[in-house]
């Protein structure tokens, strides 16, 4: 999400250096909690939810950027799937929120994951960032404009814990007349496409 980016790291020790990065650049934004992780955790398939070690909730592109960056730093690997800009969740991305590393193919990734973790011996997360479909893209500067008026209200809840993601979700999908809730269904399939992809790929070896 363009304002309120959600990125998720995996097999990070809590006091990593990255996650103290994270913390001192968002505050109360990261979120650890047992809550909030499962809840990005999870899907809607008979596999075991595997939570995420934290939940980062950004405001700005600016932040997205930096928390890219952080990652890199760390050795946190950052794949786009076949794009150049780094995708923002409603938005297909910004030219100023350039792809750390693109990769077309899903056998690339695996190929990353596989160095990663195995080669390397690097118990690291690493984040695969796909983009929404082209059509349902929203331009970053309405959903930022959106969610941070929505902040802004002075009797708007600053919710941190598990409601946040689906409280911007439902408010963001009423400002745009739906379209939010299109764009939203619209990447969760594609992200099960490609994460159903990635799987079978590594699970064969």
């Amino acid at each position: 999400m363009s304002t309120t980016a959600i990125v998720e790291a995996s097999r990070l020790d809590p006091a990593s250096p990255l996650l103290d990065e994270l913390r001192e650049l968002l505050g109360e934004r990261l979120s650890t909690s047992a809550a909030v992780r499962d809840l990005h955790g999870r899907d809607e398939s008979f596999h075991q939810a595997v939570s995420p070690d934290a939940v980062a909730f950004a405001r700005t592109t600016a932040e997205v950027s930096a928390i890219v960056t952080a990652c890199a730093r760390h050795k946190v690997p950052v794949i786009a799937y076949g794009a150049d800009r780094f995708p923002l969740f409603y938005a297909r991305g910004r030219r100023d929120i350039p792809s750390p590393r693109r990769l077309d193919h899903v056998t690339n990734i695996v190929q990353l994951c596989r160095t990663q973790w195995t080669t390397l011996g690097l118990l690291r997360g690493v984040v695969v960032a796909n983009p929404v479909p082209a059509e349902l893209a929203i331009e970053p500067e309405e959903v930022e404009r959106i969610v941070g008026g929505i902040e802004a209200e002075p009797d708007h809840p600053a919710t941190l814990g598990r409601d946040r993601t689906p409280d911007l979700l439902k408010a963001v999908a009423q400002q745009t007349g739906g379209r939010g809730l299109d764009a939203n269904l619209g990447l969760l399939a594609e992200n099960a496409r490609l994460a159903a992809r990635i799987a079978v790929e590594l699970a064969a070896g």
